[in-house]
């Protein structure tokens, strides 16, 4: 899959491919995807889980004023981040202003990346769907029945003879 999507960033360097590729990835997802998880982990997981989880085996305690931060400091940051940037800069960057006033016989090649991204994202989402429903079909059959012989990590049945 890494080896076809690339070939586009190779290929078409010089009519702007990658440029639009790492602004998706390094500037607007890594802002997006940080949002994300620092909403899931403070405010879904919660913060006193998520305060354990990050003690968990670590040599290190973190101050407990971090607590205050990530949950509060951190996603507004990056809400007030991703506001601005959706504010000043969506259209232009959406419509391809730039792109159309430069080199307008590049649109093809920026709208071909857009189009990629967006099938791969769309991929990846139903894939986590799947999975999911899967795991809550199995956690809809519960446990083995009480007969059932326990399954060691090997996956070798446990053997039922007494030992001698």
């Amino acid at each position: 899959m890494t080896f076809v999507l690339c070939r586009a960033s190779i290929f078409f360097i010089g009519k702007g491919v990658l440029g639009e590729l790492d602004f998706w990835g390094g500037n607007f997802f890594l802002i997006l995807f940080g949002t994300v998880e620092v909403i899931l982990f403070a405010w879904v997981f919660g913060m006193d889980r998520a305060w354990t989880e990050l003690h968990a085996g670590s040599d290190i305690t973190i101050p407990r004023f971090y607590r205050f931060i990530i949950k509060y400091i951190t996603p507004a940051f990056l809400l007030f981040l991703m506001g601005f940037w959706l504010y000043d800069q969506w259209t232009p960057k959406v419509c391809m202003e730039d792109v159309r006033r430069t080199a307008p016989g590049n649109v093809p090649y920026i709208v071909g990346p857009r189009i990629g991204l967006a099938i791969l994202f769309a991929t990846i989402a139903v894939m986590v769907w799947v999975a999911w429903k899967r795991r809550a079909s199995r956690q809809a059959i519960g446990p083995a029945a009480e007969g059932d012989a326990p399954v060691e990590a090997g996956g070798q049945e446990e053997s039922q003879e007494p030992t001698s």
